[in-house]
């Protein structure tokens, strides 16, 4: 069974990369940023908040994130593993490449 929730924050997060890829093209203060860091610059827009942090990262602060609270999807570090497929050796598997979904909290967010 397909996570639903998940599908649709990973549509959301591949509607936002192509705005940022586009962005990159027409404004040049965006060449050399990532993809992920047009995107949180959005959310900072979008939010009007100045800071967004893992949840982690957050509670390294000493910070918690505030119960009930939605993260802001950005991609995470990516990820390889080995497509594995009936009746093909292991070591002729190909290794896929998987971007997971991780989530950032603004100052608004945390106590």
């Amino acid at each position: 069974m397909k996570n639903t929730k998940n599908s649709a924050v990973r549509l959301k997060l591949q509607k936002l990369s192509m705005f940022a890829k586009k962005t990159k093209l027409v404004n040049p203060n965006c060449m050399g940023k990532t993809v992920n860091s047009i995107i949180i610059d959005f959310y900072k827009k979008e939010l009007k908040v100045k800071i967004l942090k893992s949840f982690l990262n957050w509670k390294k602060e000493g910070k918690q994130v505030k119960k009930g609270e939605k993260g802001n999807a950005i991609w995470g570090k990516p990820r390889k593993f080995k497509e594995k497929k009936e009746g093909i050796k292991e070591e002729d598997q190909k290794d896929i490449e998987f971007f997971p979904i991780a989530y950032l909290f603004s100052e608004k967010q945390v106590a």
